[in-house]
């Protein structure tokens, strides 16, 4: 009996070692997130070359947002240049014209009654869906297996997995002539007829007519729990029917996720979260990083690989470039991801690949 306790500790033990070291092979030091057209008009041998110049600098790593046809175009090119394809893809939010108007229902809608398809908070983009509708759960489902059957995908990469901003970050509002100290009716979804039907049903009340619907901490939960039951189930079938990881851009801490996006990212299922610590969005100095990075290594609930997302515009200069790979990487982050590519320099690059090779130097085995 000893024996078999034995074996399976030790079996319990290899497979998290196991795991660790795919984590790490998957989710590199040092990533970016980049769009389809940084290939705009190249050529292959462009597209491999720019791809060469990033595994040279130990950028070993893109989240990538392209159609599925560009992924199974340029994966063949990212294994030859040994840079690992992450795909990013927006998740509640969806443009298509045909969906839009073919399931008007699948949609949220806010507080004041209405629909995202006639009229999108902030931007004329933010047509976000009901993560409560089975079919949009349904749809996303399918969706991401086609993407993780495509040969080459690291992992998918969930975005804009939330509802709609509540709260906008500081350094926007003045953008928008907003001043939001408190939930704005325009901005509070969803409050479509399913999610108040089935919140009627479990609590007894509407939340169209509660007095304050911000203070109603039943009413909070019941739409934190659809968007992580999403990534979830997501998740799980990608991983169970094609072997593919997880990943997903969130808001800088739960605690913030929660209450500005009502995104509980600390309870997401998947290898890696990379929370965009996006200090200018805030007004907030480079040293914020690190402290967000600690508070998030401390509540981020089920384990994964924490990657720091940092706005190189913020960060553009190479001292600040650097002070905040330090923050990063001295409180508990397991890499870095820069937004975005475009955006970065040669200059950049030649510091990253400094950066890790001091890494490499100081954290050998």
């Amino acid at each position: 009996m000893k024996r078999l306790i034995l074996f399976f500790v030790f079996l319990s033990f290899f497979s998290c070692q196991r795991k660790e070291e795919v984590s790490k092979d998957i989710f590199p030091l040092f990533s970016a997130w980049g769009r389809a057209s940084i290939f705009e008009d190249k050529s292959d041998q462009e597209i491999l070359d720019y791809l060469k110049n990033l595994k040279s600098s130990h950028v070993d790593a893109v989240f990538l947002d392209a159609p599925n046809e560009t992924y199974k175009h340029v994966s063949p090119l990212f294994k030859k240049a040994g840079v690992l394809l992450h795909a990013w893809r927006p998740t509640m939010i969806n443009n298509s014209k045909e969906i839009m108007a073919k399931h008007k229902d699948w949609y949220t809608v806010s507080r004041e009654g209405v629909n995202v398809v006639d009229n999108p908070p902030y931007v004329d983009y933010y047509h976000f869906m009901c993560p409560r509708n089975p079919e949009v759960k349904e749809y996303l489902i399918q969706e991401y297996l086609k993407i993780a059957r495509i040969p080459g995908i690291a992992s998918i990469h969930f975005d804009y997995i939330r509802y709609c901003d509540v709260y906008l970050p500081d350094a926007l509002q003045p953008h928008y002539g907003l001043v939001q100290d408190h939930e704005m009716a325009p901005y509070d979804f969803c409050y479509c007829d399913r999610c108040r039907a089935a919140f009627k049903k479990e609590y007894g009340r509407d939340p169209m007519e509660l007095e304050d619907p911000s203070k109603d901490k039943d009413w909070a939960a019941f739409r934190l729990d659809p968007i992580v039951d999403i990534v979830n189930t997501v998740a799980a079938r990608v991983k169970k029917e094609t072997g593919v990881a997880a990943s997903a851009a969130v808001f800088p801490t739960p605690e913030m996720s929660r209450t500005h996006v009502r995104q509980d990212w600390s309870r997401f299922e998947i290898d890696a979260v990379c929370p965009m610590i996006y200090n200018g969005f805030y007004n907030k100095p480079i040293s914020w990083i690190g402290e967000t990075v600690k508070e998030d290594v401390e509540t981020m609930g089920t384990p994964k690989t924490l990657l720091a997302g940092v706005y190189v515009p913020d960060i553009k200069e190479t001292e600040k470039m650097n002070e905040a790979i330090d923050q990063a990487l001295d409180n508990g982050a397991k890499g870095v991801v820069f937004f975005n590519l475009p955006d970065m320099t040669q200059a950049h690059f030649d510091l990253i690949k400094k950066r890790y090779e001091m890494y490499q130097k100081t954290h050998q085995k």
